[in-house]
């Protein structure tokens, strides 16, 4: 939550969600990107928050795009914004969810992908035992 100093008084705003079934510009960008990955062979194919995983009662995780790779294998791209230091920026429940879903499904693929100014998209793996250290991100090839 955002907060606004003024007059003595704490006005506190939420945060702008965009509805569901509907790309922000982050995720937007990230389309347009998988599209130029499609139209040269690199993705077979990708759909915008298609497929939902039930990680326990009464909590889900709707996962942002469900790529299929070349070597048609699934995988499953969260994408998050990119902070000035390079790495991204997620909530902590979020990636709470994200490390749930890597434990319950192993044989899925997870990333995190989000934009660094200076070297395109990034990715990193969500793994449920570690293979989620800052040293496991990579930049994806792009012409942006």
């Amino acid at each position: 939550m955002a907060f606004k100093r003024g007059s003595g008084r704490v006005r506190r705003f939420a945060k702008v969600r965009t509805p569901r079934g509907e790309m922000n510009a982050n995720e937007q960008r990230y389309a347009a990107w998988l599209q130029t990955k499609k139209d040269h062979g690199g993705v077979v194919d990708f759909q915008f928050e298609k497929i939902t995983l039930k990680l326990a009662p009464r909590t889900t995780l709707t996962v942002d795009f469900l790529v299929v790779t070349r070597d048609l294998t699934l995988e499953l791209h969260e994408v998050k914004g990119g902070k000035k230091n390079g790495k991204y920026h997620v909530e902590e429940d979020a990636w709470l969810k994200l490390k749930l879903a890597a434990a319950q499904f192993p044989w899925l693929k997870i990333l995190v992908v989000w934009w660094h100014k200076d070297h395109g998209w990034k990715e990193q793996e969500v793994g449920a035992h570690g293979a989620d250290d800052t040293d496991a991100q990579t930049t994806l090839d792009t012409e942006d």
